[in-house]
């Protein structure tokens, strides 16, 4: 593997390498694209739509301009007030809780275990009167028990939205993430298993009244031309993307198969004395692994990613910063989330990409397990 011009041998992904493999296929693409005169949304748009649909479970899929504008429809057409409560766990990325603030509901952060998933016993704490709505965040691909935050939904009579923007390929006791909630979000930002060559996002739901208005608001409030019965947005996801996106689907199973591959052998060449896998350990998950991360468990861990880089092995935190920290959510600055913090503390991710094979992994082993703390 050639070393990259941006200093690594080993990034955390290679993009180029992931979707050069495949450009005369794109490039025809495109052709037929400019060919077809079909701009904005139209067939190939439609076709995806329905591809997403078929894969995930849900009845309708939305393509939309990327995976903020889909959490951002997805909150307006719940129609939340600012009485209303929305419990988010607190490691989310900050663009989820973003969207929610757009709609002025009260955003209630819960607390996660540790091994980085929403802990559903802080949910059942944190339900009131006034909960409409629990967003879960599916975070590196992995996921929490599904079937019981489902039950907790159904018996509080609220609204689930699944965060799936990590989890594309990823399951739980056999059903594809993305088919619980009521409504689903994803994002095929370019890194993402399911990764566009550019911006793209989708929305999916089985609710047919959610679906009408939010395929509303996508389209500038409007199903009929120039009628606009609903505040709306500009957010379509662009046809060309569609029919790129359309083609990788079809080889997501085995991106994830791969992934999970290299993962194991991660496990067997990383000695266990400093570093732990954050995975959670239920046999019902079936891991998309978007990301591989772990804990350090001995020194700092700013020293870790010198060392790594030095050695030119890339590594991030994802995420280093809590939302509810931020000052655009002041009035969240004071709470304590003890587990949430402890984690984001300790984790780093590591290289991980289909391109990688087993050599590769032993050498990225090898050079971490001689990290002295």
């Amino acid at each position: 593997m050639s070393v990259l011009n941006f200093g690594f041998k080993y990034p955390l992904l290679n993009l180029k390498e992931t979707n050069t493999k495949h450009t005369n296929v794109f490039t025809n693409y495109f052709k037929e694209y400019v060919e077809s005169g079909y701009y904005i949304l139209g067939p190939e748009v439609e076709k995806f739509e329905n591809k997403m649909s078929n894969y995930i479970g849900q009845n309708h899929f939305i393509g939309v301009g990327n995976g903020t504008n889909a959490l951002e429809i997805t909150f307006q057409a719940l129609g939340l007030k600012s009485d209303d409560e929305v419990l988010i766990q607190g490691n989310t990325y900050i663009v989820t809780a973003f969207a929610l603030k757009k709609q002025n509901p009260k955003i209630i952060p819960v607390d996660i275990t540790e091994k980085g998933i929403v802990d559903l016993e802080d949910i059942k704490k944190k339900i009131t009167n006034k909960t409409k709505l629990i967003v879960v965040v599916h975070l590196y691909g992995d996921c929490c028990n599904m079937d019981e935050l489902s039950k907790i939904c159904r018996d509080n009579n609220l609204f689930l939205v699944e965060d799936c923007a990590q989890a594309q390929g990823s399951k739980y006791n056999g059903k594809m993430i993305g088919s619980f909630g009521d409504v689903s979000c994803f994002s095929f930002y370019p890194s993402k298993n399911l990764g566009a060559i550019g911006d793209g996002g989708a929305i999916g739901t089985s609710n047919e009244e959610l679906y009408l208005k939010m395929k509303k608001i996508r389209n500038i409030g409007s199903t009929v031309k120039y009628v606009h019965d609903e505040l709306g947005t500009n957010s379509r996801l662009n046809p060309c993307q569609a029919k790129i996106l359309g083609f990788k689907l079809d080889y997501l199973n085995e991106e994830v198969l791969k992934k999970q591959e290299l993962v194991k052998l991660y496990k067997k060449y990383l000695q266990r004395d400093n570093f732990e896998f954050v995975n959670h350990e239920d046999e019902k998950v079936h891991h998309s692994y978007h990301l591989c991360v772990l804990k350090l468990k001995n020194g700092k861990r700013d020293d870790l990613i010198k060392y790594a880089k030095d050695n030119g092995i890339e590594m991030l935190i994802h995420y280093p910063n809590l939302f509810y920290q931020s000052s655009i959510f002041e009035d969240l600055n004071g709470l304590k989330l003890e587990k949430t913090e402890d984690f984001v503390s300790k984790i780093f991710s590591i290289p991980l990409y289909s391109s990688l094979n087993e050599d590769n992994i032993k050498e990225i082993c090898n050079i971490l397990n001689k990290f002295n703390p």
